[in-house]
Order: structure tokens, then C-alpha cells, then sequence
């Protein structure tokens, strides 16, 4: 199929290429950029947190900026003895003081459900979460001693070029939209690009393109693997 995929930041997609293996043709158009903020980290002693909850691969870049930004680590809970010295992200080898657990693509409910059943009651908590969304996580503080701290912004870059090479589309109409969150829908509709149909990767994604009008086809989990595979070939 003909697909095009708005996307974030000027880094290759992994998804498209997920998604050119499978024999897809797919334009990638930049839609939006990530800035970071790593200042908003520097007035917080975290070894007063005993776990940093990081759920995306731009919060961890924050949090350990020399590790590779291609590795995602969605759903990653870090407890942490002495000032988070010594953290690493697996796969890598884990010091005997810092707990690591990679818990994979869940739903907000059901990473919430899971991290109740793992963590003591008496869990300090820091979330790192980007500046200007919701917090899907914010019902853990009716359990635990939370904070969420801003440390990255999704900024719209609607009406920049899409990227070149290969890449750059030559046609305003495709088979197929695919679309990893609802920021990218909600600018991509406002390039007017003609699709036939519309692929989400989770419900919050999906909602905001029922709200524009379109009936996406959903992945029955929120990780690229599962939405290239509903995509098929």
C-alpha cells in the first residue's frame, strides 16, 4: 500500500521502517519536533524519589542522555538507591543497586494496575512526562507520593517541508494514514492530504481521529510491531 505517516522529529522512523520491510511504499512528513528541557531536573534531588517512572524514549533521553535515542523504553520503572548513580537502561548489565524493570507497551490503565501490584505502598515516585499533555498517569497519585516534572515538548511544525530524498511525497492522496499519537492527527489534518484509510496505534489516538471524522482500524497493542502487523503486507 501507499501510505503516508506523520512523524516527530527529524530521527529515521522505525515504524517505517517496520513497514518497508513488509513492502509498504511510505512518505514520512514531519509534523512536529521534540525539545527538551533537562533543566527541569536539576533542582530535584532524586534520591528522594525511591522509583523515576519514564514511559517514552524522549524522557529517558533526558534522564540518561548518552545512552542511543533508538532504543524505546515505554513502560520502564527505575528504583534507584543512591541519586540514580549507576542507572542503565536494559538490555544493558544492571549494577547490583539499581532495580530495572522493562514491563513493554500497556495501556495507561493497565501500566497503572501493574505498577500497583509491584511497587510498596510507601513509593515515592517521579514521573518525567512531556510538557503540555495530560498526565495518564496521574491516578497513581491517589496511591503513592507522586510528582510528574515536564522534562520534553511536542512542538508542532505543520507548514515545514516534508522530509527530502526519498521520502519527500509526490502525491497528496494515499491508501492509508498511519498515526502513533493523537498530536501527530490532529496537525496532520491540517494538510488536507487525502487518505483512504486511517490506522491508529492505541484508543487516545484513535479517539482524536473519530473526533475529525475518520473510523481508524486500531492495534490491539500500543507498540509499532503490532501496528505494522495489522497493516500487513
Amino acid at each position: 500500500m501507499k501510505l503516508v505517516l506523520p512523524t516527530i522529529g527529524p530521527e529515521p522512523s522505525r515504524l517505517a521502517a517496520l513497514l518497508r520491510e513488509r513492502g509498504h511504499e511510505v512518505a514520512e512528513i514531519e509534523v512536529g519536533r521534540i525539545v527538551y528541557y533537562p533543566e527541569a531536573l536539576k533542582p530535584i534531588d532524586l534520591s528522594e524519589f525511591s522509583h523515576i517512572v519514564v514511559t517514552s524514549r524522549h524522557a529517558r533521553r533526558v534522564l540518561v542522555p548518552e545512552k542511543s535515542p533508538q532504543v524505546c523504553c515505554r513502560g520502564l520503572v527505575v528504583s534507584p538507591q543512591s541519586c540514580c548513580r549507576g542507572l542503565v537502561v536494559a538490555p544493558q548489565p544492571v549494577p547490583d543497586d539499581t532495580q530495572v524493570i522493562e514491563i513493554g507497551s500497556r495501556t495507561s490503565a493497565e501500566f497503572i494496575r501493574y505498577l500497583r501490584e509491584i511497587l510498596p505502598g510507601d513509593a515515592k515516585i517521579l514521573r518525567l512526562k512531556a510538557k503540555n499533555c495530560a498526565d495518564s498517569l496521574a491516578e497513581l497519585a491517589n496511591f503513592y507520593d507522586y510528582r510528574a516534572v515536564e522534562v520534553y515538548e511536542n512542538v508542532e511544525t505543520v507548514g515545514d517541508c516534508p522530509r527530502g530524498g526519498d521520502n519527500k511525497p509526490t502525491t497528496t492522496s494515499f491508501d492509508a494514514a498511519v498515526f502513533t499519537c493523537a498530536s501527530n492527527a490532529r496537525r496532520f489534518m491540517k494538510l488536507g492530504i487525502s487518505v483512504g484509510r486511517a490506522y491508529a496505534i492505541g484508543e487516545t489516538t484513535a479517539a482524536e481521529l473519530r473526533r475529525r471524522g475518520l473510523a481508524p482500524t486500531v492495534s490491539p497493542r500500543a507498540d509499532y510491531v503490532s501496528l505494522a502487523d495489522l497493516i500487513g503486507r
